[in-house]
């Protein structure tokens, strides 16, 4: 009986992939790839790839093998390349399948079908689950590939949707706070109320302080200047630097919160430090 395969071919300069089906996987990889022409033009981005980069430079292999032609065409070719997202960070130009029309992998059936079709082949094949993860642990990051992730989800009405709902969820949970969070935000309040930096503390945050910023925090009718790490002063009053650094910049513009010289001002609009403002200002 003939065996179908799902292979993948990888990039080793890029790591970027394509993921195939074929009933005769070594005759594909022998005609249609060990053979491209240097001087001809492709229009395929794989092969292009290939012609552009030497075919020594890739590697392939079969990560999926199955008897079932049309469960291995319809559902594992759109599901492979899915998992290596290869229509974003890699060389597929549609989704895959013999005829697969986009979100065929949605419907609860097709992932069922998926979800013990997978369980099976892992338990048969062990090492395909490990060599997936490191696969995925070991994928070059580009700053190209970051972009384009970035522009597909922005473009994601599902990405969009699940924002929304994440945040509407944030703030109903704040309404009605537990004991616990209510707890939380007076131990936090007690802390920042009168307290103030020692001199050999203030010295070895200045002696630290390598970006020539000042930071002003106001909360609860409270001032806290800082001079240097804004880190460890975050750290040490139970919030974080990326907090206060997100204040700004969903106050200010792009160029204002990039241009270090200039002296901005944010506020945290919700969770326990809402109201919080922070002032950031360059000094000699």
């Amino acid at each position: 009986m003939k065996i179908y395969s799902i292979y993948k071919i990888t990039n080793k300069i890029t790591s970027n992939s394509y993921i195939g089906f074929s009933g005769n996987y070594k005759e594909r990889w022998r005609k249609e790839y060990f053979s491209i022409k240097p001087d001809k033009q492709y229009k395929r981005h794989i092969l292009k790839s290939i012609c552009k980069n030497g075919i020594d430079n890739f590697i392939f292999e079969v990560i999926y093998q199955s008897k079932d032609y049309e469960h291995t065409i319809n559902i594992m070719e759109p599901y492979f390349i899915n998992e290596y997202n290869t229509l974003i960070n890699g060389y597929n130009e549609r989704n895959g399948g013999g005829g697969t029309r986009t979100g065929i992998l949605n419907s609860e059936e097709v992932k069922q079908q998926i979800s013990n079709t997978l369980k099976q082949y892992f338990i048969d094949h062990p090492e395909a689950r490990e060599k997936i993860s490191n696969d995925n642990k070991s994928r070059i990051r580009t700053e190209e590939y970051k972009q384009n992730l970035s522009n597909a989800l922005k473009s994601s009405e599902k990405h969009q949707k699940g924002r929304i709902s994440a945040a509407n969820a944030l703030r109903e949970r704040w309404k009605n706070p537990t004991k616990n969070q209510i707890n939380g935000i007076e131990k936090t309040r007690q802390k920042l109320i009168g307290r103030a930096l020692s001199d050999s503390h203030r010295a070895s945050i200045s002696a630290n302080n390598r970006s020539g910023m000042k930071w002003t925090i106001k909360f609860n009718n409270q001032t806290h200047t800082i001079v240097g790490s804004i880190n460890d002063w975050a750290k040490e009053f139970g919030t974080n630097g990326p907090t206060l650094f997100d204040a700004l910049k969903r106050t200010n513009s792009g160029d204002d919160y990039k241009d270090r010289t200039k002296t901005i001002t944010g506020n945290i609009k919700r969770g326990k430090f809402k109201g919080l403002q922070v002032t950031r200002e360059y000094c000699l």
